[in-house]
């Protein structure tokens, strides 16, 4: 047996942690679970691939710490998943990461003073324009 894989029934075991890490971080960022396995694994189909081929040792370390270290703070760790030590996503990984979140900032709606109302007459951010709105811009 090589030493670098899992026996059987712990393979399931590290199959079963991925899917609710998996699963939970999706649910926490509401990112993409392809995207999500592009940060942990640098690798949209491993997320696919993970449940169905073997799975070794580093790998399955690697990306429980790249979970560990991605986690949001917000957010509960699953209870019944052992966490490990942060381990920092690749640079790759890291920049669509940052363009992901400023994008999503681009598109977010800014805090009115108050209890302002959005004018009627302008578009929120990342909104379709109405046709009416498409004759204005010329």
């Amino acid at each position: 047996m090589d030493n670098n894989r899992f026996s059987k029934s712990s393979l399931e075991t590290a199959r079963a942690n991925l899917r609710v890490l998996f699963d939970a971080y999706v649910e926490a960022t509401g990112f993409p679970v392809t995207f999500a396995s592009e940060l942990v694994a640098d690798d949209r189909a491993f997320v696919y691939r993970f449940k169905r081929t073997g799975l070794n040792f580093q790998s399955f370390d690697r990306v429980v710490g790249r979970f560990s270290w991605l986690w949001p703070k917000d957010a509960a760790w699953p209870q019944d998943v052992p966490r490990v030590a942060p381990v920092k996503i690749s640079e790759k990984a890291l920049t669509k990461l940052r363009e992901r979140e400023q994008q999503a900032s681009a598109n977010s709606t800014p805090n009115l003073p108050g209890d302002a109302e959005w004018p009627s007459d302008i578009p929120k951010p990342g909104a379709k324009l109405t046709k009416k709105m498409e004759a204005h811009r010329g």
